[in-house]
């Protein structure tokens, strides 16, 4: 059997994606939200997910039912994965990314509203981002 050295990385590149995964493995990790795991708010009304579209990775937030009520405009480049969490008490979501910043999405009455540049994070969730 031939390996070419493509296939060489692509298979160190998984294990060790598939490594670092197991290391981060904590109770705090069910607040992050992705693609494959829809994160439940702090309130069990809301859970957080990110959709994959033509234009790129878009975080979103989700009445209990499954109806969407926030959508970010912004398409994340897959390369560059946002990570978005809840605060742990409240439903206040935080999108972080290194290609456009952080910011945070909060409800403002019946509106989610994104708040870009949204300042310090609060504690615990810069542990999440490493």
């Amino acid at each position: 059997m031939t390996v070419n050295r493509r296939g060489l990385l692509a298979g160190v590149a998984a294990l060790a994606a598939a490594s670092l995964a197991g290391c981060r493995s904590s109770p705090d990790d069910g607040r992050l939200a992705t693609e494959a795991h829809a994160s439940v708010s702090p309130s069990g009304e809301f859970s957080a997910l990110i959709a994959g579209a033509a234009d790129g990775l878009h975080p979103m937030i989700r009445q209990v039912g499954g109806e969407p009520v926030w959508v970010d405009e912004v398409g994340h480049d897959p390369q560059v994965y946002p990570v978005v969490v809840w605060e742990s008490s409240a439903d206040v979501l935080w999108v972080l990314s290194s290609a456009t910043g952080g910011a945070k999405v909060c409800r403002d009455g019946n509106k989610w509203v994104k708040t870009e540049d949204a300042g310090e994070l609060p504690s615990g969730l810069a542990d999440l981002t490493h």
